[in-house]
């Protein structure tokens, strides 16, 4: 680099690096966006007939929580906050208070889950009526993700897409690149693992 900066890639060609976190990153959104519609699809099946434990399995549901706490909350979330975001807020005050909106939902990521798992236990225990506070907590927390997926997607990817140098993009990637795809990593993974048995459900359409 002939000026001592470093090199800033435009949007409209973008480093290797910074095209690789991207694609993981929307990897990983779409893969948390098919768990998300695969329990909706069990929550509405279920309500067109009688509700009970008997009448539906709870351990495919405790399978797709479960791949929510291991790898968007686990995995994802906390390379986002100290990675994207990081790097972000070293090269613009603009987006801070955005960013802080997001980390704050992240952290608000297992109070949600451990909600839904106690109203899931109690229906599973012969408390039926428990299965529509379940229905109700579970639909709030996919539009609260779907809205918190987009907000990245429209305002914190374009503007890390215009603010960050190649060098953060390498940072960022490497930290992605370390999860693998979780659809498609290889079996011995526990994300892998989880999603495939989650792909492979036989559940009501």
């Amino acid at each position: 680099m002939a000026n001592g900066q470093a090199n800033h890639s435009s949007p409209s060609n973008p480093a290797p690096s910074q095209q690789q976190a991207l694609d993981i990153l929307l990897a990983e959104h779409h893969a948390l966006e098919t768990v998300l519609d695969t329990l909706l699809g069990v929550v509405t099946a279920s309500r067109q007939g009688p509700i009970n434990q008997r009448s539906l399995d709870c351990q495919p549901i405790r399978l797709m929580l479960d791949y929510i706490r291991t790898v968007p909350d686990r995995l994802h979330h906390p390379k986002e906050d100290q990675t994207l975001f990081a790097r972000l807020r070293q090269r613009t005050g603009e987006f801070d208070q955005v960013l802080d909106k997001l980390s704050a939902q992240h952290r608000e990521g297992e109070r949600w889950l451990q909600k839904m798992e106690a109203a899931l236990d109690r229906f599973d225990s012969g408390f039926p009526p428990a299965f529509l506070e379940f229905a109700g907590l579970l639909e709030t927390y996919c539009d609260h993700q779907v809205a918190h997926l987009r907000l990245e997607e429209t305002i914190v990817f374009p503007a890390a897409s215009a603010c960050l140098l190649d060098e953060d993009w390498a940072d960022v990637a490497a930290a992605f690149g370390a999860n693998g795809d979780p659809r498609y990593a290889a079996e011995e993974k526990n994300e892998a693992v989880l999603y495939g048995k989650i792909a492979r459900l036989d559940l009501p359409a």
